[in-house]
């Protein structure tokens, strides 16, 4: 007689689960430290840029004091060299206020005297001019007539205010002159 033993296949189906339960067991295990290995990396990667970024806020605001610093001795380079800037300016424009006022001193003729002289900011000249000679006034004015420069300076404009005459103070002339350039 044939016997059945239904215990061995048990057996097997039991030795089946009990090695699928080792390999989940182990693939669990090995997950489990891979999981907290990637976690102590992330977390030490994270400390590593955490400490450069405290390195690179410490370099910053070093610099940035250092600027500060620095900010002071900008402001007087600045206001110095709006000084100089100035001061340029203005021995140019007495430079040429120089030339302005020979040019137009060389100008007026004997016979006539000037009463009032103004350079405005453009360079512009206005004077007032008197005479008691008729003919000193009408030879200068003659003279700016055929005259369209003197010496560098170019007339761009030559403009007579005014022309009075008074019996005891004689001719007074209203004169304005502006220079090209």
């Amino acid at each position: 007689m044939n016997s059945i033993n239904f215990l061995k296949d048990k057996a097997v189906a039991i030795q089946r689960k009990s090695k699928v339960i080792f390999w989940l067991n182990l693939s669990s295990f090995i997950f489990l430290g891979l999981y907290i290995l990637v976690l102590v990396v992330s977390f030490s990667y994270q400390l590593i840029l955490k400490k450069q970024a405290d390195d690179l806020e410490r370099k910053f605001q070093a610099a940035k004091q250092e600027v500060e610093s620095l900010s002071g001795i900008e402001t007087k380079q600045v206001y110095l060299k709006n000084k100089l800037t100035s001061l340029q300016d203005i021995l140019a424009s007495q430079k040429e206020n120089q030339q302005i006022t020979e040019a137009v001193f060389n100008l007026i003729p004997e016979g006539i005297a000037i009463n009032g002289f103004i350079i405005d900011e453009k360079g512009g000249v206005s004077f007032s001019a008197s005479s008691k000679s008729f003919r000193a006034v009408k030879d200068f004015l003659d003279g700016m007539e055929s005259t369209s420069q003197i010496g560098d300076l170019v007339f761009s404009q030559i403009k007579i205010k005014n022309i009075n005459y008074d019996a005891e103070k004689g001719y007074s002339l209203g004169i304005y002159l502006s220079f090209k350039g």
